[in-house]
């Protein structure tokens, strides 16, 4: 996942956190994208299996998208404390670069940090 799907994941799921329905309008707002632009990605986003169209037009995370939206942000929670901690960064710009930083990784180093993090519980 690109830390561009990634922010649009996010978006999606913060909207429609406020049980409202989400619609490209509200995303576009939200993210200060030209809606052109949110349509694109949200039509790879659909293709991914991420995200669902609904019939009256709005748009829905569905459970691979939840899933990945959750192991993403574990990953990015504990790679952003350990940057602002250890390194004396502002909290924002450390989440910025652990979503950037999680966004590049491979799978299989995603997941090895998810099951570090399984393991020091």
């Amino acid at each position: 996942m690109t830390a561009s799907e990634f922010n649009y994941l996010k978006a999606i799921e913060e909207l429609s956190s406020k049980g409202e329905e989400v619609k490209l309008t509200d995303v576009a707002n939200k993210m200060m994208f030209a809606k052109p632009s949110v349509y694109r990605a949200v039509e790879k986003l659909v293709a991914t299996g991420y995200i669902m169209r609904n019939k009256n037009k709005s748009i829905s995370l569905i459970d691979k998208g939840k899933a990945a939206l959750e192991e993403y942000l574990v990953c990015i929670r504990f790679i952003a404390k350990s940057i602002a901690k250890n390194w004396n960064i502002s909290p924002q710009i450390a989440y910025m670069d652990a979503v950037n930083t999680v966004c590049i990784i491979s799978n299989a180093s995603r997941l090895a940090i998810l099951n570090h993090l399984n393991k020091i519980k």
